[in-house]
């Protein structure tokens, strides 16, 4: 999406559609809380009476739509590890792309301390990538996923799919495994 809709356009958006069930209860705020034209997706935080969530959708910098679904999909992956915000919302057509409302998680971005305080930083963020990397599990869903976003052929996704069905994990650990696949992979 190159501009967002306007905030007025949003807010009858989430009083029809009722994400959540925000729009009870009368008093609803939306605010841009990424206006920085370069970040790749519009956030908006929505607030109606305690609830607060992050309602996001792509920018003009970043990517498809559909990566709002892969977002979705990954931090639904992830969630009872506690690495990332929660999601709690998805919806394919919000202005004719897709968008999901997430946790809105209260503090300030890391670029928006001292230098100082950014490297005593390092270590926490470094073990939370570590966890997330050690994450077994996790790895083969991100893997398998890639191998079947190449799937393009009709003949070549039914081998993947029928492969999947025998012997899912192992069978994506020796298929990511063969150079002419990683390459295409990871190209």
């Amino acid at each position: 999406m190159e501009t967002p809709p306007k905030i007025t356009e949003i807010k009858e958006w989430i009083l029809s559609h009722n994400p959540l069930g925000l729009a009870h209860g009368g008093t609803l705020s939306l605010k841009d809380i990424d206006p920085n034209p370069w970040s790749g997706h519009f956030n908006y935080l929505i607030a109606a009476g305690t609830k607060k969530c992050v309602l996001r959708f792509q920018g003009p910098e970043w990517g498809t739509p559909a990566g709002v679904g892969d977002e979705y999909e990954n931090l639904k992956a992830v969630q009872k590890h506690r690495v990332g915000p929660k999601v709690f919302y998805y919806a394919d057509d919000f202005f004719g792309e897709p968008m999901m409302c997430e946790e809105y998680l209260d503090g300030k971005p890391l670029n928006r301390f001292s230098a100082h305080t950014q490297l005593r930083s390092f270590p926490a963020i470094g073990r939370m990538i570590a966890k997330i990397n050690t994450m077994r599990w996790l790895q083969n869903y991100f893997y398998c996923n890639a191998v079947f976003s190449v799937a393009t052929s009709s003949d070549f996704a039914k081998r993947l799919i029928t492969a999947a069905l025998l012997r899912f994990k192992s069978f994506c650990s020796s298929f990511l495994s063969r150079s002419k696949i990683r390459h295409f992979v990871t190209k």
